[in-house]
C-alpha cells in the first residue's frame, strides 16, 4: 500500500495432546474427601489473522485486525479482535 501502512495476514495452527486430571477434593462441611477425574480429549484447528497495519514513524505503529479460527477436531470456531501497538528500540 504505502509506507505507513501496511496490510498483513497472519495463518495459525493450533494443536494440544490428550491429558487428564485426577485428584482428591475435600468440598466445605463434609467429611470424608471425594476423588475427582477429568480427561482433556486432544484438539486441533486453523485459522487466519487479516490485519492493517499503521506506521507513525519508524519505531511506532498500531495495528488492527481479527483472528478467525475456524472448527476444528474438538475446537470450537471463534473470531477475536485484535489490537496492538508496536515499538521498536532500534534506530
Amino acid at each position: 500500500m504505502t509506507r505507513r501502512w501496511v496490510l498483513a495476514l497472519d495463518a495459525l495452527y493450533e494443536r494440544s495432546s490428550a491429558g487428564s486430571v485426577s485428584g482428591i477434593y475435600k468440598p466445605g462441611g463434609i467429611a470424608s474427601p471425594g476423588t475427582a477425574s477429568f480427561r482433556i480429549d486432544r484438539s486441533q484447528a486453523f485459522g487466519v489473522a487479516p490485519a492493517i497495519e499503521y506506521n507513525l514513524n519508524s519505531n511506532l505503529g498500531l495495528l488492527f485486525g481479527t483472528r478467525f479460527k475456524f472448527r476444528g477436531h474438538n475446537s470450537a470456531s471463534s473470531i477475536t479482535p485484535a489490537v496492538a501497538l508496536i515499538f521498536s528500540l532500534e534506530p
